[in-house]
C-alpha cells in the first residue's frame, strides 16, 4: 500500500490506515492527494510572495538611505553656461562680505593703513548699499540708480537708473555686475558700460545681495525664496521655498547653499540642484546671515553664536522624525531625550552683564570677531567657540566687520570707525565719521571704503 499519509509536524510518511505517526506519535490528519496538492501549492505561493516583499522592503530601503546621493537630472539638463564667481582679493572688492562664503576675510598682506579719510564723495540720497571696487571702479547702488565712477578722482563711468533705491551691495564676476531690487528684478549690467545684459523676474522684492559662484547667481527674495539663477544668461536653474522671509544673503560653500529664514530655520542646499542636505532648528527669530568658515556655519540666535558642521547631512525623514521627538519632549511624554540636531558643535553665550551678539562675524582660520549691543568687541575661538579676546567701544558695532591681513575694520553707532590688530586685540587707530555706516565696509588697493547714513562715501587710506 503506498505511503500517502504524511505527518505535519515531521514529515514521516505514513500508511494510509495509521492514525498516529510512527515517529513523532502525534495524532495524524490524513488528506486526500488533491488537498494536500493544493496545500503543497499555497504554502509555495506564500514563501514566493514573503520573499518578494522581503526584497521590495530590502530595495526600498537601499533607495530611502541613498536618494540624496542619487544624481538629479538638473546636473544635465539645466547646467550653467559659465563658471563665474565673485571672488575678492587685496586689489579687488567683489561683493559684500568679500567672497561667497559670506566670511568677510581676505587672506594675504596689504599696506598698513594710517586712518586718514583722503576723499569724500556725495551720493545723494542714502541707501544701505555698499560698493564694489574692481581696478579702480567704484559700483555702489543709489537713490534710484546704479552709479560707476573712478575712485582716485570721481570720474563719473556711467550711471543705470532703476525704478526704486538700491539698497543691495553689487556683485561682481566677470565682466558682469549683479545687482538686486525691490521692483522683482535681478540686473545684470555690463561692468563697463552699464547697459542692461539680462533681467530676471522673481514673484517678491529681492532683498540685499546676491552671491555668485560656480556660474550661479544665488539670490533672496522677500517673499520666502532662493533662487538660482544661470549668471551668463538668467535662466532659472532651482528655486526653493523657506516658508518665510530669507535672511540675505545666502553663503555658498563647497558645493553647498546655505540660507537662512526669519523664521529660524537654516537650509543647506546642494547648490547645483538645490536638493536638501540640512535642515537647521535654531529655536528662535533670525536677523543676521549666515557665515561659512573652518568647515562650519556660524549663525546668531536669540544673541547667542552657533556652530554647525558644514559638511553634515541629514537622512530622508530625520527631520520631521527629530521635530516630533523633540515636541513630546516638550510635552513631557515619557520619550528618551531627543538627539542633538545632525552637524551641531557648540553654542555659546556672553556672561550675564556682557550683553548679546549683534552682527554676524567674519570668519578667519584663527578667530571669529563679532561685537554685541552693548558695545563689546569679542575674538572667539572657531572651533571652540572660548573667547579669546576682548575690545571694548563706547556704541554698538552696527555691521558685519570685514579681516584683511592682520587688521580687523568695523565701525560702531556713534559714527567711529576701527582699525584692530586680529591677533592682540590692540589699537591700530580710529576715526570719527560724519555719520554711522548705512552698509558693510568694502576694501581694494590699500583703501577702505565706508558708505555713511549721510549719503557719503569715505575712502581711507
Amino acid at each position: 500500500m503506498p505511503r500517502e499519509n504524511v505527518c505535519s509536524f515531521c514529515g514521516t510518511e505514513n500508511e494510509t490506515d495509521e492514525y498516529v505517526c510512527r515517529t513523532c506519535q502525534r495524532r495524524l490528519s490524513a488528506l486526500p492527494r488533491w488537498a494536500r496538492s493544493s496545500r503543497a501549492a499555497g504554502s509555495a505561493k506564500r514563501k514566493t510572495w514573503a520573499l518578494r516583499l522581503a526584497a521590495g522592503l530590502a530595495l526600498a530601503t537601499l533607495v530611502w538611505f541613498n536618494y540624496p546621493y542619487v544624481p538629479n537630472p538638473i546636473i544635465w539638463l539645466k547646467a550653467p553656461s559659465s563658471n563665474l564667481t565673485s571672488i575678492s582679493s587685496p586689489e579687488k572688492w567683489s561683493m559684500r562680505g568679500a567672497n561667497p562664503d559670506g566670511s568677510g576675510y581676505i587672506a594675504g598682506t596689504s599696506p598698513a593703513l594710517k586712518g586718514e579719510i583722503v576723499q569724500t564723495y556725495d551720493l545723494g540720497v542714502a541707501t544701505r548699499s555698499s560698493p564694489a571696487i574692481v581696478e579702480g571702479v567704484v559700483y555702489i547702488g543709489g537713490d534710484f540708480k546704479i552709479t560707476a565712477f573712478d575712485g582716485n578722482d570721481g570720474e563719473p563711468k556711467w550711471e543705470t537708473p532703476t525704478a526704486g533705491p538700491v539698497h543691495g551691495t553689487p556683485a561682481v564676476a566677470g565682466q558682469n555686475l549683479y545687482v538686486p531690487l525691490q521692483d522683482k528684478r535681478l540686473l545684470a549690467l555690463d561692468l563697463k558700460s552699464g547697459a542692461i545684459r539680462w533681467e530676471f523676474d522673481s514673484d517678491s522684492p529681492l532683498i540685499g545681495s546676491v552671491a555668485v559662484d560656480g556660474g550661479i547667481v544665488y539670490a533672496a527674495a522677500q517673499g520666502r525664496k532662493v533662487y538660482a539663477i544661470d549668471a551668463e544668461s538668467g535662466r532659472q536653474i532651482w528655486k526653493l521655498d523657506v516658508g518665510s522671509s530669507v535672511v540675505q544673503p545666502p553663503a555658498v560653500y563647497r558645493g553647498k547653499v546655505v540660507a537662512g529664514s526669519s523664521a529660524g530655520n537654516i537650509f543647506v542646499q546642494n547648490a547645483r540642484t538645490g536638493d536638501k542636505r540640512l535642515r537647521i532648528r535654531t529655536g528662535s527669530l533670525l536677523a543676521q546671515h549666515p557665515v561659512i568658515g573652518n568647515d562650519r556655519i556660524y549663525v546668531l540666535s536669540d544673541g547667542d553664536l552657533l556652530a554647525f558642521d558644514a559638511n553634515a547631512r541629514e537622512l530622508p525623514g530625520e527631520y520631521p522624525l527629530n521635530l516630533v521627538w523633540a515636541q513630546l519632549s516638550i510635552w513631557q511624554v515619557p520619550v528618551p531625550s531627543p538627539p542633538a540636531q545632525p552637524g551641531f558643535e557648540w553654542r555659546v553665550s556672553l556672561p550675564r552683564g556682557m550683553g548679546d551678539f549683534l552682527v554676524a562675524p567674519a570668519a578667519t582660520p584663527e578667530g571669529l570677531y563679532l561685537g554685541s549691543d552693548l558695545g563689546g568687541i569679542y575674538a572667539m575661538d572657531p572651533l571652540q567657540g572660548d573667547i579669546l579676546w576682548q575690545f571694548q567701544t563706547p556704541a554698538a558695532m552696527l555691521m558685519q566687520p570685514i579681516v584683511i591681513g592682520q587688521s580687523l575694520y568695523f565701525g560702531t553707532a556713534d559714527g567711529a570707525l576701527y582699525a584692530v590688530n586680529r591677533f592682540s586685540g590692540q589699537t591700530e587707530w580710529n576715526i570719527m565719521l560724519d555719520a554711522p555706516m548705512s552698509g558693510p565696509l568694502s576694501f581694494a588697493s590699500g583703501r577702505l571704503y565706508a558708505h555713511t547714513t549721510d549719503g557719503r562715501l569715505n575712502i581711507i587710506r
